[in-house]
């Protein structure tokens, strides 16, 4: 009987905090354009985004997700937020991206790199349509990514992902852009904090594969006027193209490419 209540009051803590994390958040930024354009973005500004306010521990704590692509078996994630935060649980944009790359690319023999890969699924899909995929996140979030490789690749697989640590705008010089015909990213476009390294990462690889000009899709969802802000910087820089809408994911998908490309 002790041991159940003090399991119950753990989760009672763990949903205090939770509750109050996601109130803060709603309260944050309500404009954040000005700020970040004029150049005072912090990097370490705070920002967590529901995955659905109405299914926020559901969905954080469910320890294995499914997931089903045209064209693709299924795909299973496992999800360890406790351990990796953010990192370690599947956003709405990373189920986006995945369809969209089952349904509109052709990847067969593609070379992928995937930003702030977090639980991986956007570049599974990718490899398990018949792209040369590599991973990338910070060193305390790859082995999430490596479990996830693990669940999803027998060992003689041909396309199994490299994982690989990339923290953004830092040591770019050894992920040479043209080592790759796509990057993409799933839900990185929600901390202004991050806008400036996460820009200046995209400009790196916007270059050109063999005479053809390498793009990258970065799938979102839509929070308060952060995509919008975010696309005008990348404007400055990069050539960019709205090519999806869920509207019922209400995610949006982007493709940039390098600007007069």
């Amino acid at each position: 009987m002790l041991c159940c209540c003090n399991d119950t009051k753990v989760l009672l803590f763990k949903l205090l905090i939770l509750g109050f994390l996601v109130q803060f958040t709603l309260g944050m930024e309500p404009n954040s354009e000005q700020s970040c354009l004029e150049d005072s973005c912090k990097e370490n500004s705070f920002a967590l985004v529901p995955y659905h306010n109405s299914k926020l521990l559901s969905e954080f704590y469910q320890p294995l997700k499914e997931f089903s692509f045209s064209n693709v078996d299924k795909v299973k994630i496992l999800q360890e937020y406790d351990n990796f935060g953010v990192a370690g649980v599947v956003w709405e944009g990373a189920k986006v991206l995945g369809d969209y790359l089952a349904e509109q690319q052709e990847l067969h023999g593609k070379q992928i790199l995937e930003l702030g890969a977090g639980t991986g699924l956007a570049g599974i899909v990718a490899s398990k349509l018949g792209a040369n995929v590599t991973l990338t996140d910070l060193d305390k979030n790859l082995k999430i990514l490596k479990k996830n490789v693990a669940l999803n690749f027998a060992d003689l697989d041909e396309n199994v992902p490299f994982v690989e640590e990339l923290e953004w705008n830092v040591d770019l010089h050894k992920f040479a852009p043209s080592n790759y015909d796509l990057v993409i990213g799933a839900d990185l476009i929600y901390s202004v904090g991050s806008f400036r390294s996460l820009l200046k990462t995209l400009v790196h690889f916007a270059g050109y594969h063999e005479n053809h000009p390498s793009s990258i899709l970065l799938s979102s969802k839509l929070r308060y006027d952060r995509v919008e802000t975010f696309i005008k910087m990348a404007q400055l820089k990069l050539d960019s193209k709205l090519v999806h809408l869920d509207k019922e994911a209400d995610v949006v998908i982007y493709q940039f490419t390098r600007a007069n490309s």
